[in-house]
């Protein structure tokens, strides 16, 4: 059975170390992604009345040019702004960069208790 972590909720999540392995969006409007979870069975994570998204990833030049690279999480951060939530993913590896997504509310959607707390980085400022 699912547990479902919603908004602020999520913070009991540590995505850290975790990657995406599928991002998509849904015939209702909502951006579904699946996270290889460090901490167990793979997560989902719904961004529910998605308005926008922003995706910018670039190659690390500390890596061999050949080397594609994971989309492994540095990051998690969320902000709300009015009815509206900004949810950020950061990558600090290969490829670096950030996911952004503005929506009216986000969850994860997990298989087993979480071994510890994930939080807010409040990295989002940062990135702007």
């Amino acid at each position: 059975m699912q547990k479902e972590y919603i908004n602020e909720n999520t913070d009991r999540i540590n995505i850290y170390e975790s990657r995406i392995r599928v991002l998509q969006a849904d015939s209702n409007n909502n951006i579904v992604i699946i996270i290889d979870w460090s901490e167990g069975d793979p997560i989902k994570m719904v961004c529910e009345d998605t308005s926008d998204i922003t995706i910018r990833l670039v190659h690390n030049p500390q890596f061999d040019k050949e080397v594609i690279g994971v989309l492994e999480i540095t990051g998690f951060s969320y902000i709300k702004e009015g009815e509206k939530y900004i949810v950020q993913f950061n990558f600090d590896f290969n490829p670096i960069g950030i996911i952004r997504i503005k929506c009216t509310k986000f969850a994860f959607f997990v298989s087993s208790e979480p071994f510890s707390m994930g939080g807010n980085d409040n990295r989002i400022k940062q990135e702007e």
